[in-house]
Order: structure tokens, then sequence, then C-alpha cells
């Protein structure tokens, strides 16, 4: 019995929602408009970036397979929205003058163990993402200044800043389906 996999048809359906593009050039032109913005404190652009990138239990659970979403969740979820908003106040600081460079690659591409542009820390949940996705890092820079952000991923029709999952590790079992033991 053949299963269909509607899975790119429902995320190519679902990236429609936002108004930047399901492309790099999309996001690029994403953090473009928010550097802008921040620089003419043009706060209906800057928190409509906000609400694109903030991160719920529910988008990561799109953009991880479901073992990722059960053990690295608890770990990056609670606080992401203030850690997001830490990283939109650094990019203020950065300037109106500050560059946006986007790379990018898909889950299975970081299956063969090389980052392929991304942080080297991707490498570490590549078991943990669904193949089909393409996971983004963006670095907004400035001279000898920048703010990374990574993973962005176009998750549930918004990009979503998936707050650095690999910080999770330590917290996540190391055999599957052992549950996650967390000190008080």
């Amino acid at each position: 019995m053949e299963v269909e996999n509607d899975a790119e048809e429902i995320m190519e359906a679902a990236g429609s929602v936002s108004t930047w593009p399901q492309s790099r050039e999309g996001l690029q032109a994403m953090f473009t408009d928010l550097v802008r913005a921040l620089g003419r404190n043009d706060r209906a652009t800057i928190e409509r970036v906000e609400e694109q990138l903030d991160l719920d239990a529910e988008r990561f659970g799109v953009a991880f397979t479901f073992d990722g979403s059960r053990q690295l969740g608890p770990g990056v979820v609670p606080g992401a929205h203030a850690r997001l908003e830490a990283l939109i106040a650094a990019v203020t600081a950065l300037g109106p003058s500050a560059t946006v460079t986007v790379t990018g690659a898909q889950g299975r591409e970081l299956s063969d163990g090389t980052s392929h542009g991304l942080a080297p820390e991707m490498v570490s949940v590549r078991s943990f993402l669904r193949p089909q996705i393409w996971y983004h890092r963006v670095v907004v820079a400035s001279g000898s200044r920048a703010v990374v952000f990574e993973p962005v991923a176009m998750v549930g029709g918004h990009w979503t800043w998936l707050g650095a999952p690999w910080t999770a590790l330590s917290a996540a079992p190391a055999t599957p389906g052992t549950p996650v033991v967390r000190a008080r």
C-alpha cells in the first residue's frame, strides 16, 4: 500500500501566509526591512518581523521530528521570546547601515555531518531535523560586530527563529525514548 507524503505540499501552501517570500531572498528582505525599521523606529514593521520570528511549541514541533520536538523543545521554547527580543535589541545597536547575509541548507543535507554554511552546532541536532525543511543562518553585521539568528526556518507560514536547539542537547537523553530529566 502506497502512502502519499503531502508534507512538502502543505509546507508550500503554508508559506504563502508570510508577507516575505519563502526563499533565501525573502528571508534576507525581511531582515533588511527589520534593520531599516529599527533605524526609523517603525514599530509596526518591527512588531510584524518579531511576530514572524517568535517561537512557540507548535512551530518548533513542525520544524523538528517528533523526537526532536519532545527532547529539545522543552529546553528551547520556554524563554525563546525574551531571547528573541534581546537579539533584536542587539541588531538595533548595529545601526541602520548593517548588512544582512543568509546561508542555509535542507535538513537532509546536514545528514552528511557537514554544516553547509550553518553553525557547526547544527550538525549535532541533524538527527532531529526534518529533511525537507530549509534551515537558515542570518547574520546581521556592521563593522566587526554581528548578530546571528540561527536557525531560521519557514514553518506554519511564518519565518521562525528556532532558538539555537543545540543548547538543549545537554538536557536531552542520549537514547531515543528515554524521558528528559532536568535538575531543579
